[in-house]
């Protein structure tokens, strides 16, 4: 991925427009599934976007109770306009587990943006440790109601295409979002609305739940 990296900045214009947020979170949802055991979080971020349409984007998530980073997340891509109004995507994000690297995982993106929706689709090796090949599709949404405030929406599908017998893991979100100037806070109701196998229990002990975000972005 380093090498890669190198590439690409090589390639791109030496101006980037950086930017970063710091935020804090009740608890985290990757994808439908809770980690509210390790409690409330701390969340930090950065993204550099370069003229050639590379990007980096980067966070990382500090637990409060344990005073400890517990997850790492690198996103280098690369975007390009179609249309007026759309642009495409393609990318490859590196995950990692702090003090456990048997989840660590590695994804290729590709993705559709238009307006104030997004649709991905990525692939892995290895999703979180598990024994084959995974898809995940995912789409987006978050569309003004008026003044700062936005209904934002999630729904995604991860496909399990050795492991958990084969099985399709769903997920959604709903909420509010309020923004003004830098500041974010957001309310939303996200869980698995179906789990898969190998853990029957899945959906049962990742139930829906509220997570309330809130950012300031510099």
């Amino acid at each position: 991925m380093a090498m890669g990296l190198a590439a690409l900045l090589a390639g791109s214009s030496a101006q980037a427009q950086v930017s970063g947020t710091l935020g804090f979170a009740s608890s985290e949802r990757y994808r439908g599934v809770s980690t509210e055991y390790i409690g409330p979080l701390l969340r930090a971020g950065f993204s550099a976007d370069f003229d050639s349409g590379v990007y980096i984007e980067g966070s990382t998530l500090w637990m409060l109770d344990t005073q400890r980073l517990t997850r790492t997340r690198l996103l280098l891509g690369l975007a390009g306009r179609v249309g007026t109004d759309a642009s495409i995507e393609g990318g490859l994000m590196r995950t990692h587990f702090n003090g456990d690297g048997t989840y660590d995982f590695t994804e290729l993106m590709l993705g559709l943006m238009s307006g104030d929706q997004v649709a991905r689709f990525w692939v892995s090796p290895h999703y979180q440790g598990s024994d084959g090949p995974t898809a995940y599709l995912e789409y987006d949404l978050s569309r003004p109601i008026g003044g700062p405030w936005r209904v934002v929406g999630h729904a995604g599908a991860l496909r399990y295409f050795k492991a958990a017998g084969g099985k399709t893991r769903i997920d959604g979100l709903l909420g509010l979002s309020w923004s003004q100037d830098r500041y974010t806070v957001r309310l939303t109701r996200d869980g698995l609305l179906r789990g898969a196998p190998p853990d029957d229990d899945e959906a049962v002990l990742n139930p829906a739940g509220w997570v309330l975000t809130a950012s300031m972005a510099f």
